[in-house]
């Protein structure tokens, strides 16, 4: 067994009475280092090590990805809680273009990717000549006057059912957090998309009700029923059935201008006076006119803007405007 120095570990003979590196003496040394052979693991034990080694990357690996997940799915019901109307809307329309080849859900997908859209909640409402009414706790949403959605509003979202509509028959039904998951993964973009560009042809309500008017009447002629009505603290905006609002600025029907958002457009309605007959057989107008169009005629310059703004804000809301 070969020795060694025990002050510098230098290797020495057995018969060596100094170290011949550092000059230690080595008589009647009893600290003489003696190198073994070191014992090798067996392979055995390497196999139980790299098990184990395995076993905890594995647990650790595991752990990570239930953490992730649970985070994920905490933060996709923190997200559905808070969904506003138009982002549910928007959530839906996303999830049946992905699912369903149906003619009016996909127009509606187009014009939602443009900015267009309008949604209105009710109880019961006529579409495309079909009385469509929600029940229980549930609500009729109309998106574009074109398709509907219902959902119970006394749920949250995690928990309520969608079920999509065209007014001709139910096209699908689906959870709405399974959907929000489904869409998340494969057309969020869209869905951020829609709900950053919805108000992008959204006129606010007073002021689409003055450029209703404006198309059918004179500016001098409504100033002063709106200046009339302010003073004396009468409603002036009303909403009725199916989507209508009703600017009414006189006592009598020819005084009243209805109007409704369908995408890009307003359809406007007004009794058109005539030379003979009495106001009561007086026929009603209908025109449909695109928003960009009632902007560009009304709203462009800044004495356009300052008037139309001064009369808005002027129309007193009956309690049945919720909007």
């Amino acid at each position: 067994m070969k020795k060694f120095c025990p002050n510098c570990g230098n290797p020495v003979e057995k018969d060596d009475k100094f170290c011949i590196r550092c000059g230690q003496s080595l008589d009647n040394s009893t600290e003489l280092l003696k190198k073994e052979n070191p014992v090798k693991p067996s392979k055995k034990f390497k196999l139980v090590y790299w098990l184990i080694s395995g076993i905890v990357l594995l647990i650790i690996a595991f752990g990570c990805a239930y953490y992730h997940s649970y985070q994920s799915k905490q933060q996709t019901l923190k997200e559905i809680s808070k969904m506003s109307q138009h982002k549910l809307a928007g959530l839906t329309i996303v999830y049946a273009h992905l699912h369903y080849d149906n003619l009016a859900w996909e127009r509606t997908y187009d014009e939602a990717l443009k900015g267009i859209m309008d949604v209105q909640r009710y109880k019961k409402y006529n579409l495309h000549g079909a009385t469509i009414m929600a029940k229980g706790n549930n609500y009729v949403y109309v998106i574009n006057n074109q398709v509907v959605f219902t959902t119970n509003k006394k749920l949250t979202n995690k928990q309520s059912e969608l079920v999509l509509s065209d007014g001709k028959k139910i096209v699908g039904r689906v959870n709405t957090l399974n959907a929000y998951q489904e869409v998340r993964q494969h057309k969020y973009a869209e869905l951020q998309k829609i709900d950053r560009r919805k108000d992008m042809y959204r006129l606010p309500l007073r002021t689409a009700a003055i450029m209703a008017a404006l198309s059918h009447d004179s500016e001098k002629n409504i100033q002063e029923e709106i200046n009339f009505n302010y003073k004396h603290h009468e409603k002036m905006l009303f909403n009725d059935e199916n989507g209508e609002y009703r600017l009414q600025l006189g006592a009598d029907a020819v005084s009243g201008t209805r109007f409704k958002y369908s995408g890009e457009d307003l359809i406007i309605k007004y009794i058109k006076p005539q030379d003979k007959g009495a106001a009561i057989d007086w026929p009603t107008k209908t025109i449909r006119v695109g928003i960009e169009d009632l902007v560009d005629e009304y709203y462009q310059t800044v004495d356009q803007k300052k008037f139309v703004n001064s009369l808005a804000n002027k129309i007193i809301l009956d309690k049945s405007v919720n909007r």
